[in-house]
């Protein structure tokens, strides 16, 4: 019987962004990042406005205060069959808005009871009193850094469980929590295109709208047991690696995979059954479809929000073509934690954020709360700087006598 190791859960909630990571085997495996710009969540019952029927798709567009339109499928006969334009509906949000894309809908049946006020009726589940659930469901454990999350969390286990299981822990070192588990680097590297394998072999990932492709190279892997098991070797661990990256990136939809050319029929085999059973657990449905006619492994992930790379990242002209880098919101909330471990490594004094233009108006603006916050809490002043000279990818947080 595979000794299965539980899920740590950690949640740093010095900010407004609350990130939240499940590490397994000292290994992170997925993170979440919730912000207060977040539109709807999955499970959120919206009151909407009718704007627009689309006979071609069997749906209509719905107007829910988000940026983009959301998109309600409608069945050909019964309720909700025909929706006038500008008419109110009850919907139920089956698919955050993401990637550019509008909220998918679900309408609302007539039996269902909520509670609240216009456009949002009534909110889907906390998504971090739903993780503390499951923690305390499957005995992991959960270590919590802002002391108003943790004292919700407590509050909210202790009414469900009748006590507060020593397992809820509260990180109260002066470093940043996320940075002491060596987290903030494995999320850095799950937004590069590469990941490099135990043997010196790389994964590419591309992600397209169309798909996600996965190649497999051998890179520096050495041949000393020969080329064919060198081969196997680094496919084998490719298998393993390309499981845990569809969760921890998030991957989803069709997913194409090219392995390093093998014509063994048994190896082949053996890759199928290493994806099947390393992705049976993922928090998400995956579909292991087999080798392709092509030589591809074809597999599918069920979406579930947007992926790292899409949360994180922006994409930026680079010569002919487009580059990513990360976002002015997540380079912004990255300086105001880099600004609250240096006032706590320091004595006196302000601290200065130099940083690009939109990062420093996003300071200014939509985080200017958190900026308060983060001052009021030092005791010490806050400068920002705006740097037409920066790349748009770097922040520099230092302080000054």
């Amino acid at each position: 019987m595979i000794d299965v190791q539980p899920i740590a859960v950690y949640i740093d909630a010095l900010t407004s962004e609350i990130r939240i990571a499940h590490v397994q085997d000292g290994r992170l495996i997925k993170v979440d990042y919730l912000r207060p710009s977040d539109n709807r969540r999955r499970g959120d019952i919206v009151l909407g406005r009718v704007k627009g029927a689309v006979p071609g798709l069997s749906g209509a567009f719905i107007d829910i205060g988000d940026p983009v339109e959301a998109f309600l499928p409608l069945p050909e006969k019964g309720r909700g069959a025909a929706l006038p334009e500008g008419a109110p509906v009850s919907v139920r949000v089956h698919r955050p808005a993401m990637g550019g894309k509008g909220a998918r809908l679900k309408l609302v049946s007539p039996d269902e009871e909520f509670q609240g006020e216009p456009p949002c009726l009534l909110a889907g589940a906390d998504p971090i009193a739903a993780v503390a659930t499951a923690v305390m469901d499957t005995d992991g454990e959960l270590t919590v850094q802002g002391m108003a999350v943790w004292r919700k969390i407590n509050a909210q286990v202790h009414e469900t469980l009748g006590r507060t299981p020593e397992s809820i822990g509260h990180f109260s070192d002066r470093v940043d929590l996320f940075d002491h588990m060596g987290l903030s680097a494995q999320i850095d590297d799950a937004l590069s295109p590469r990941y490099f394998l135990p043997s010196g072999g790389c994964l590419r990932i591309h992600e397209t709208p169309a798909c996600i492709s996965v190649d497999v190279d051998s890179g520096t892997a050495t041949a000393k047991a020969g080329r064919k098991e060198m081969i196997r070797r680094t496919n084998v661990e490719a298998a393993y690696a390309i499981a845990r990256q569809l969760r921890l990136r998030n991957l989803s939809g069709k997913i194409v995979v090219d392995f390093i050319a093998n014509n063994n029929r048994k190896d082949g085999a053996a890759l199928l059954k290493i994806l099947e059973a390393e992705t049976a657990n993922d928090f998400s449905a995956v579909d292991v479809r087999g080798w392709s006619r092509l030589g591809f492994v074809e597999l599918t992930r069920v979406r579930q929000g947007a992926s790292l790379l899409e949360q994180l990242c922006i994409p930026i002209p680079v010569g002919n073509g487009t580059g990513l880098v990360k976002s002015p919101v997540t380079l912004a909330y990255e300086s105001l934690r880099q600004a609250l471990s240096t006032y706590n490594s320091t004595s006196g004094g302000s601290v200065t954020v130099r940083c690009p233009l939109s990062v420093a108006a996003m300071l200014h603006d939509d985080l200017a709360s958190d900026v308060s916050e983060v001052t009021e809490t030092a005791g010490r002043p806050l400068k920002i700087r705006g740097d037409t000279s920066m790349p748009l990818d770097r922040v520099d947080v230092y302080a000054e006598a």
